[in-house]
């Protein structure tokens, strides 16, 4: 079972959004950070049979006649059944890895107890992603949504692009509307847009704290179909973002709470409503762990608000490598 990074000892009141200039300044940061390590570490429910991120994918090239010493797993079975001699398909290595970013930007992601706010560490995690991607001369496209629009971004593969990139995200992070809802439909239709692009091959990380999931009907079936779909020919990380709040509400009686719309209060001298509280992240948590055991392509991490998101990915990894895996 993943290890939850629990503590409510608050150090800080959370941070408002962010700037251009905070996300130029993860440059530094992103050197030091392997992905492939931090993934297959114990504190991760990812399963037994993750799959390592792929350096270079390959292109097809040519067909040709089969020689002693090629890989049978190569082996063109239609062509050669054809022909009746044995053929083999040849493939050149592809000089760059295609990554692509769905960033959510919801109502539910502007929320941290303490720490940073959800928001603002999906745009973290984002950057630091962008900025390793852009070192190695690798193409980076992204989605950031939130409760009512998409806004998708042309892949970049120098930070002269990617600064573009940036902006872009700023923009929607910027303007979030303090009415809007997390309704589930938004998520779901961040994976269809990625569905949409017909790529395959890349490595796909979605961003997210998978608000309204269990809310909405047969949401959560729905984003296991799509998880599925992109699983089948691409790389999918998820980077789980949760506060710490979420995991053990403390006893402090009458909580006044509000979407930005509408106001209510959480009464959490009840036991009942802070095990129901903490069940709903436990339930995402299963969700995900059932996703990354049944398919080596799927991998999570799960990552609060309280740490500086560049700490813990430290903390998960093994001696650093050269952040290919």
């Amino acid at each position: 079972m993943i290890k939850l990074w629990a503590s409510l000892n608050a150090k800080a009141p959370p941070k408002t959004s962010l700037q251009l200039q905070d996300l130029v300044a993860l440059q530094s940061r992103a050197r030091g950070i392997d992905w492939q390590r931090a993934f297959i570490g114990p504190h991760l429910f990812s399963g037994n049979r993750l799959s390592r991120l792929r350096g270079r994918g390959l292109d097809f090239e040519e067909l040709k006649n089969y020689q002693q010493g090629d890989d049978i797993r190569h082996m063109d079975w239609k062509v050669s059944l054809r022909s009746g001699r044995p053929h083999v398909r040849v493939f050149n290595e592809e000089k760059e890895q295609r990554l692509q970013l769905l960033i959510d930007q919801r109502s539910s992601m502007w929320f941290g107890s303490s720490g940073d706010l959800k928001a603002n560490c999906a745009l973290k995690l984002a950057a630091l992603l962008a900025w390793q991607a852009w070192g190695r001369g690798d193409r980076l496209g992204s989605c950031v949504f939130d409760g009512a629009r998409q806004r998708p971004s042309r892949a970049a593969r120098n930070a002269g692009q990617g600064l573009q990139q940036f902006k872009q995200w700023l923009l929607l992070h910027q303007r979030m509307c303090p009415g809007q809802v997390s309704p589930a439909d938004s998520l779901l239709a961040s994976l269809d847009w990625a569905l949409g692009t017909g790529q395959r091959g890349q490595v796909i990380y979605l961003l997210s704290d998978l608000a309204g999931l269990l809310e909405a009907p047969a949401a959560a079936e729905q984003f296991k179909q799509r998880v599925n779909q992109l699983a089948r020919h691409n790389q999918l990380r998820c980077l789980f973002i949760y506060d710490p709040l979420e995991q053990a509400l403390p006893q402090l009686g009458q909580l006044p709470i509000s979407d930005g719309a509408e106001h209510c209060a959480l009464d959490t001298a009840k036991p009942q409503v802070r095990q129901d509280y903490a069940e709903l992240l436990q339930q995402k948590i299963n969700l995900l762990q059932q996703l990354a055991e049944q398919s080596a392509n799927i991998g999570v991490l799960a990552l609060h608000t309280l740490a500086p998101v560049w700490e813990q990915l430290a903390a998960m990894q093994y001696p650093i490598g050269d952040g290919r895996g």
